[in-house]
Parts: C-alpha cells; sequence; structure tokens
C-alpha cells in the first residue's frame, strides 16, 4: 500500500510540474510538530507527509465552497458536503494569518481565470 502513495504521490508532483501555471507555486505551509506539508498551488491545495512522501488529502478549489479561518486553523468547506470538508491546523495566528492571506489571494486568482473560460 506504501507504494502505491507514494507512486501517486510522485504522479501528483509530476502534474503539478507540467501544469502551465508551476511558476506560481510558491506558497506552502509546515505544520509545526511533525512532517505534515500543506502545499497551496494555483488550482488546488495538498496535504502530504513529507518523511513518508505520502499524499493526506487533495482539494481542487473547483470543489471549495468557502474557505474560512478558526481559532486553530483554517477550515476549507466542500461543495459536497462536510464530510468532504478538510482543516488545516495550524495554531499559530500569525502564521494561520499568513497562510489565510495567501489563500485568498490564490482562490480570488483562480475565480477570474475560471470565470475568463466560461
Amino acid at each position: 500500500m506504501a507504494f502505491i502513495e507514494k507512486k501517486r504521490m510522485l504522479l501528483i508532483l509530476v502534474r503539478l510540474y507540467l501544469d502551465t501555471s508551476f511558476g506560481s507555486l510558491s506558497r506552502y505551509l509546515d505544520i509545526v510538530g511533525g512532517d505534515n506539508v500543506v502545499l497551496l498551488t494555483s488550482s488546488r491545495i495538498l496535504s502530504f507527509w513529507s518523511k513518508r512522501l505520502r499524499l493526506d488529502w487533495e482539494l481542487p478549489f473547483a470543489d471549495v465552497q468557502n474557505v474560512a479561518t478558526e481559532d486553530t486553523g483554517i477550515h476549507f468547506s466542500h461543495k459536497a458536503g462536510r464530510g468532504h470538508s478538510k482543516f488545516v491546523f495550524v495554531p499559530d495566528q500569525s502564521s494561520r494569518s499568513w497562510f489565510f492571506d495567501e489563500v485568498a489571494s490564490v482562490v480570488k486568482a483562480f475565480n477570474v481565470r475560471r470565470r475568463m473560460d466560461v
């Protein structure tokens, strides 16, 4: 099972590399107290374990209904309902504020591109 997860993670990284907007990939959050990294791209957000190279979850912005900051992190509401929503634990308030601002900026740009494609 671990081999399949590593292969999937490698395929995701290759897909991100081949994405034409990969150059804008400059935002990530290294969660303190573990090896979890949250990666923000121009079209999705990913959470993965860096030491094990294992994908925790992946959420395309097209599936996001709302993004909200909470006392202990950032909540991503999924259009399909609460069972599919994701939460990024960020206990440090300044890091949480910075990452939320980065997410807001990227999501706004994503929505502008999506409106232009329609």
